[in-house]
């Protein structure tokens, strides 16, 4: 015989409804399961809520990478290949994010041609974020390159897009962007 459960006494015994509602796409499997084996099936529960919260877990730390385009009081401004040939100009507490695309399956990459100066300054490798439309192998993606702001100035920002192994072959694309720090 099942006990009943009586929830935490800090929740008034609410925790056990909020369950449910967590839990009831899963209920049919639940009850299936409990006719076949009504005293071991118990833990379904307690698995499915473990289940249910790293999932949320995931999706809290998946949306937690995506970047802001532009935050008016400081942030990240976000520039692309429309921006190409315009100036940008940051303010000093505001950090700078390119996003080009690639398709990272040709062996096709962006590289920076054009050192930063003291401007701006390159935090680590760039990122590749999948294209959630193109789901499949070798599908194209984004090229995600962070710059932090060092000091005010001026900063011309020149990107290739080439087989990394020709270096003497001429690039399949050029983008450059002038960034004002202000």
């Amino acid at each position: 015989m099942r006990r009943p459960h009586r929830g935490h006494p800090e929740d008034g015994g609410r925790g056990r409804a909020r369950l449910r509602r967590a839990l009831a796409p899963a209920a049919p499997l639940i009850r299936r399961a409990r006719t076949l084996h009504p005293r071991s099936c118990d833990h379904l529960e307690r698995v499915g809520a473990l289940t249910a919260s790293t999932v949320l877990l995931f999706l809290l730390a998946a949306c937690s990478s995506i970047a802001l385009r532009e935050s008016p009081g400081g942030g990240l401004v976000t520039i692309t290949p429309e921006s190409a040939g315009r100036t940008i100009e940051l303010r000093s507490d505001q950090g700078l994010l390119v996003r080009l695309p690639s398709n990272p399956a040709t062996g096709y990459r962006w590289s920076l041609a054009a050192a930063p100066a003291d401007v701006l300054k390159l935090e680590g490798p760039p990122a590749v974020e999948r294209n959630p439309a193109g789901a499949g192998m070798g599908a194209p993606g984004i090229e995600i390159w962070r710059f932090s702001l060092a000091r005010k100035g001026r900063q011309t920002l020149r990107f290739d897009y080439c087989l990394p192994w020709e270096s003497d072959a001429p690039p399949g694309r050029q983008l450059s962007f002038t960034v004002t720090v202000r």
